[in-house]
């Protein structure tokens, strides 16, 4: 968890205004322990978790959501990296995507991801999955051990 006691650093990877504002503003209506940080595409998420400019003061997050199609760099190509990567193969790595595609499922496991979900339609959908994944990510799934 992050500095502040119990709370959960959390980057968000979504190059769609929309989904990264409604995530925004539903973490803040329902008062989850989140702290919400987000870029739009694969190369910001690459520098911020490598603390390279202009995030060089950026805290490592406690999980990452990941949407898989986006500009420049696409959710696939930030997920083998990550593995790749040894000081950050540890961080969990939640796809959340509208793919439903098996093809994309199978890479993103393949590669390494925690969890594959689907964008849910709505904000009930959006709603009850934020409360469930907050709930197992900070009470029932182990941290990795951090170094």
């Amino acid at each position: 968890m992050s500095e502040q006691a119990g709370m959960m650093n959390l980057l968000l990877v979504d190059d769609d205004e929309g989904d990264v504002f409604m995530m925004s503003e539903l973490l803040q209506e329902m008062q989850l322990p989140i702290e919400l940080h987000a870029v739009s595409n694969g190369l910001q998420a690459m520098a911020y978790l490598r603390q390279e400019a202009p995030y060089q003061q950026a805290s490592r997050p406690d999980m990452v959501l990941l949407d898989l199609n986006m500009p420049r760099m696409d959710g696939r190509q930030v997920l083998s990296e990550v593995r790749s990567d040894p000081s950050l193969c540890g961080l969990p790595i939640v796809v959340l995507t509208t793919s439903q595609a098996r093809p994309d499922i199978d890479t993103c496991y393949e590669t390494g991801c925690n969890a594959y979900l689907v964008k849910p339609f709505g904000i009930d959908g959006l709603t009850d999955m934020v409360k469930r994944l907050e709930q197992f990510w900070s009470l029932l799934a182990l941290p990795a051990h951090e170094t």
